[in-house]
């Protein structure tokens, strides 16, 4: 009798044992993320020196087109004068035009809060590739001709000189080597120098 009721209480014990749930996961298993936690990876900031879809390729003095106005005055500071012209003419919207005092001028959308265009015409704005206004001219269109190609206007079947489509994007990357800066290059001598440097999309040019 005295064994059957041991036996029994045995039972009973097993049964309770398996009916509860463990407390602690098993040190093999991975370890759960907790609910709102970031993944590491995800929340790290992005790095400066990489390409964003919404911003150029292309760069001069380290700004792009597509930053805001605000990113600008991170990068060039606030040492400018600008101008408000409620007719953007082919650039869609109303534009304000940044006049930067060591040499460049920006054309921002007063909708969009981005910048459109870019010019330069001092040697503070190097290119991604590292050239600047007073590089000789063949040097720089001998670089990009090796890494982009020429850009065809509409209304002729000819290279225009000096302007160059950026990769498979709608930029464009304009040298002038004229003396009054005009972007249509003529006459280019050996000894010719880059006098200003266009960054736009290829949609606003003819």
């Amino acid at each position: 009798m005295k064994r059957l009721v041991i036996f029994l209480m045995l039972i009973i014990m097993v049964m309770i044992l398996g009916c509860q749930s463990p407390l602690l996961n098993d040190p093999s298993d991975p370890p759960t993320q907790e609910q709102g936690q970031e993944d590491p990876d995800v929340s790290q900031a992005p790095d400066e020196n990489q390409s964003s879809p919404k911003f150029s390729v292309e760069s001069l003095g380290r700004v792009r087109l597509g930053m805001s106005a605000e990113e600008v005055e991170s990068i060039l500071g606030n040492d400018y004068t600008q101008e408000i012209h409620d007719e953007g003419g082919y650039f869609g919207e109303s534009i304000i035009v940044r006049t930067y005092a060591d040499g460049c001028d920006l054309i921002i959308g007063s909708n969009s809060d981005r910048v459109l265009q870019m010019e330069a015409y001092s040697e503070s704005y190097p290119t991604s590739m590292g050239f600047r206004v007073g590089d000789p001219s063949m040097q720089v269109m001998d670089a990009y001709r090796g890494k982009y190609r020429e850009f065809v206007g509409r209304h002729s079947s000819e290279k225009l000189l000096g302007w160059f489509m950026i990769g498979d994007t709608c930029e464009l990357l304009i040298f002038s080597s004229q003396e009054n800066r005009e972007r249509f290059n003529e006459n280019i001598a050996a000894d010719s120098k880059v006098t200003g440097i266009t960054l736009g999309y290829s949609y606003y040019f003819d």
